[in-house]
């Protein structure tokens, strides 16, 4: 396929292109068993016509699986199946029975909350509101509701287009009202910590100054200490000098011999 085309390299769309062709092939097989296989024909006759753009053994190969036995039970499995299916099945894994009871409650909140609001506008809108909370969200080129294949255009007409772009303007304007709501509290945020980084850098030079103060008193009351010691050596000098000689005598100076 992308040696033919030319696709973007992303999951989503690989996925989506693989499920639109599972789809599209699918629906063909179908088209040829119902065209090709018809009650009054065999196997050697519906095999001895061959469709042009299929090759001769694989279509040989694809008779014979459909009157292979395991093929005709999951026919017949199917049709009956089929036959007791009255809506189409398009809430993916989810049930018919769990989207019911979803719907009431949703409902029920609807008539809970239309009983303050008597505008038809008002519970229009409640109304579209539930419905997208149980269907999802309307998605470009498709209707909810309705698979793969019908587009807007198909279902509701040309005005299904102008629609969608009034939505992607409304969508729009959400968007730029929600990122300039995260841009406001992003700056009341940063204004905030900067507001609490200054309070405690002030604490910090405040309590750094404090702590210079106190140093620098300690080191007045020293020199004050050492200068009351100095005075009172000046007060008792032959103490001083006796105190000199005495550790003169005992421990005298080595000789020095010079040679």
């Amino acid at each position: 396929m992308q040696s033919k085309f030319s696709v973007p390299s992303k999951e989503c769309v690989n996925a989506w292109i693989l499920k639109s062709v599972s789809r599209k092939w699918k629906g063909y097989k179908y088209e040829l068993k119902a065209k090709y296989k018809v009650n009054d024909q065999i196997e050697q006759q519906i095999a001895s016509t061959v469709p042009n753009e299929i090759m001769p053994q694989q279509w040989i190969d694809l008779v014979r699986i459909w009157f292979s036995e395991k093929s005709e039970l999951y026919s017949r499995i199917g049709k009956m199946a089929r036959a007791n299916v009255k809506t189409p099945h398009t809430t993916r894994s989810m049930s018919f029975a769990r989207k019911r009871q979803e719907f009431e409650k949703c409902m029920t909140e609807v008539a809970k909350r239309s009983v303050s609001s008597e505008s038809p506008d008002a519970i229009f809108q409640l109304e579209n509101e539930v419905f997208g909370k149980l269907i999802g969200k309307e998605q470009y080129g498709r209707v909810r509701g309705y698979g793969l294949g019908p587009s807007p255009t198909q279902v509701f007409g040309p005005q299904a287009q102008f629609s969608f772009m009034d939505n992607a303007e409304q969508n729009s304007v959400e968007l730029q009202s929600q990122m300039k709501t995260m841009q406001n509290n992003y700056e009341s945020k940063l204004a905030e910590m900067q507001q609490n980084y200054d309070t405690k850098l002030a604490e910090m030079q405040q309590d750094f100054q404090s702590q210079l103060n106190q140093v620098a008193s300690m080191l007045q009351i020293f020199a004050r200490s050492s200068n009351n010691l100095g005075g009172v050596a000046s007060q008792f000098p032959d103490f001083a000098r006796s105190s000199d000689s005495g550790n003169a005598r005992e421990n005298p100076a080595p000789d020095i011999w010079f040679t």
